[in-house]
């Protein structure tokens, strides 16, 4: 009768420790792919603006028989694109700006570990009617090839 009194239901400390563990472990590993899930995301984004201001470019170029470097004067959508929440964009021209132009994307310093500093670069030259594009990528956004 006294054994009985002190058999309790429930578990040990051991049984919920080795638990909490195991929660950890697959926390873990569940926080990384989502840290790198959002990061393509961020990626697919900035490709996105970098595609649209190609497109703008080209109807810029068809009005004004050169290339621009503002992005001001193309047609974007304002607010649409929430890239530049997370990257440094740019426009430069390759060589005359009526001979092409490339567009940058470089990570803000904000990004998670190993993203910071990481760039695509879409270059795009010729002219209207001929155009040749090319993205350079660093590693980390090389699923955007």
């Amino acid at each position: 009768m006294f054994d009985a009194a002190f058999k309790k239901k429930g578990f040990t400390l051991l049984e919920v420790l080795i638990v909490v563990i195991i929660v950890s472990i697959l926390s873990t590993l569940v926080l990384v792919q989502y840290s790198k899930l959002i990061e393509r995301q961020y990626g697919r984004n900035a490709l996105a603006l970098l595609r649209a201001i190609k497109s703008a470019q080209i109807g810029y170029y068809v009005y004004n028989e050169t290339f621009t470097t503002d992005r001001s004067s193309l047609d974007l959508s304002a607010g649409i694109f929430d890239a530049d929440n997370y990257f440094d964009i740019t426009i430069s021209p390759l060589g005359s700006i009526s001979e092409g132009f490339e567009v940058k994307a470089i990570r803000k310093s904000n990004a998670r570990p190993g993203y910071s500093g990481k760039k695509m670069i879409l270059k795009i030259a010729g002219s209207a009617q001929d155009i040749n594009t090319t993205l350079e990528t660093d590693d980390v956004y090389e699923f955007l090839q």
